[in-house]
């Protein structure tokens, strides 16, 4: 049914933007990350 289609679609969009959250959440560890990592690579 359209209800049921609108509904799996919500869940999707709703999963979506969480993930998308998290990495916004975790950006600083990422962040350190990529500076340890490139600090390595100059050495």
């Amino acid at each position: 049914t359209i209800t049921k289609t609108k509904k799996k679609i919500n869940q999707k969009m709703a999963a979506t933007a969480l993930a998308q959250e998290k990495v916004w959440l975790d950006k600083s560890n990422y962040d350190r990350a990529e500076r340890a990592h490139f600090e390595r690579l100059s050495k």
